[in-house]
């Protein structure tokens, strides 16, 4: 193969890590603490690094006559972690916070009995370099289920930031139209 037959198959110079964002809707029920302003609200949060978590199809051993045989079994999700930067106000970590709250409150131990009060779609946008959408990842029915330490120190000067590992039923992309529309499933 020559380098012109390479450059001529990598459609638009090639899909970029750096080139993404990130979004989800905070659920309605974390409240309007002051200054909160993400309820209910669509969000694309200032994501420093993500990634696509890695899906499994585990294989499920079947003997037969001194035989193995491999079918495939259940399909398994990593939880995907995101790191955050943190604004001056606080606005996107209170969310987090909020939302954690929401499901399970620090003093009360209580949250919400219906799922759908929890549970939010996420998604990831791989954009092209005219900052065009050219993939997405939805993902299903997300929670976040550990927030990350910030750290602070003395001697830095990097801008804050934090990671906030969600957990979801599964993702699914826009290949072949099967984005799951939110608006259309029966939550609960």
């Amino acid at each position: 193969m020559r380098i012109d037959d390479f450059k001529n198959a990598l459609a638009g110079g090639g899909s970029r890590g750096n080139l993404f964002r990130c979004r989800t809707t905070f659920p309605t029920g974390i409240g309007t603490a002051s200054g909160f302003e993400n309820a209910g609200r669509s969000v694309e949060f200032m994501a420093k690094s993500a990634s696509i978590p890695a899906s499994a199809v585990a294989p499920v051993e079947v003997q037969y006559r001194g035989r193995t045989l491999k079918i495939p079994g259940d399909r398994t999700f990593e939880d995907w972690t995101v790191n955050i930067y943190n604004d001056t106000n606080f606005n996107i970590r209170d969310s987090f916070e909020s939302w954690m709250n929401l499901m399970k409150s620090h003093s009360g131990n209580v949250g919400p009995t219906r799922l759908a009060d929890m549970m939010q779609d996420t998604f990831v946008d791989q954009l092209d370099r005219e900052g065009n959408v050219i993939k997405t990842y939805q993902f299903v029915d997300c929670f976040p289920s550990a927030l990350g330490a910030m750290d602070l120190a003395a001697d830095s000067a990097d801008v804050q930031s934090f990671d906030v590992t969600f957990t979801y039923q599964y993702w699914t992309t826009d290949v072949g139209g099967n984005l799951r529309a939110t608006t259309d499933r029966a939550r609960g």
